[in-house]
């Protein structure tokens, strides 16, 4: 962490985004988690062949499709719904994708790792209030072989310390 905050121990690198602390757009089921669309192209056009909600924020699916009707290749996959964060202060967003992914927070684009990526960790930094619900979207495309996205946040500590 940078110089100025702090994170607690139980907020460490790449913590999975909590089911809990997330809510589908336009939720009518009542299930947690994120609104997911699959569409068997790598671009995220055209209608989506599976919808559905998912709770799972380190999905690796290797080399077999992620849901029935996608394909195991060239396939894509964007999660949408609200996070309410607990605690306000600078919040990290980590993601490390095979292939290409992207994240936002609002309209914010916070992590771009659209030009295949090959399992590299990116972070971006934002300041969250606690109790104020933001957007998230987070897309992903596989190409050809082996496909895995993982994201998470790192979470501001109560008390906020520099770090020297």
């Amino acid at each position: 962490p940078a110089a100025g905050y702090s994170y607690e121990q139980e907020c460490g690198d790449d913590r999975p985004l909590s089911p809990g602390l997330l809510r589908p757009e336009r939720q009518t089921s009542g299930l947690m988690g994120l609104k997911a669309e699959y569409f068997n192209n790598p671009d995220l056009h055209g209608a989506p062949v599976v919808v559905r909600v998912d709770t799972n924020f380190c999905p690796y699916w290797g080399t077999a499709s992620p849901a029935e009707g996608v394909r195991a290749d060239s396939f894509s996959v964007r999660w949408t719904g609200s996070l309410l964060p607990l605690r306000s202060g600078r919040h990290r967003f980590s993601l490390v994708a095979d292939e290409r992914a992207r994240l936002y927070v609002g309209d914010t684009l916070l992590i771009n790792c659209w030009e295949n990526s090959r399992n590299a960790r990116r972070t971006g930094d934002i300041v969250l209030e606690s109790g104020k619900t933001y957007d998230i979207r987070i897309e992903f495309a596989e190409l050809l072989g082996w496909a895995g996205v993982r994201y998470g946040v790192l979470c501001p500590a109560r008390h906020l310390r520099s770090l020297k």
